[in-house]
């Protein structure tokens, strides 16, 4: 039991340096980064496909075809789809 306990203590000591070693220089990091600026674009398409029928296998195909697509400079495209259940 003895052994046990000592293996344990060891191992949550270790933890603990091993975490605070990590995050040690957390903030320093913290405001070194730039976040992007975001850009504006002139058209926002949000499109929703119902899949949580018998036609979800076709949802999907169409949502991997307007994937494909993507944004570009001007449009944000956002994709939803509904899927049934079980997927």
């Amino acid at each position: 039991m003895k052994k046990k306990t000592y293996f344990f203590l060891l191992f949550i000591f270790l933890t603990s340096q091993m975490l605070h070693s990590q995050f040690e220089n957390f903030n320093e990091i913290k405001e070194s980064v730039i976040p992007p600026k975001p850009q504006i674009k002139k058209w926002t398409v949000a499109i929703y496909i119902n899949g949580k029928n018998n036609v979800d296998m076709f949802a999907f195909k169409d949502f991997n075809r307007i994937e494909t697509q993507g944004s570009d400079e001007n449009i944000n495209i956002v994709i939803e789809i509904g899927r049934a259940q079980g997927f």
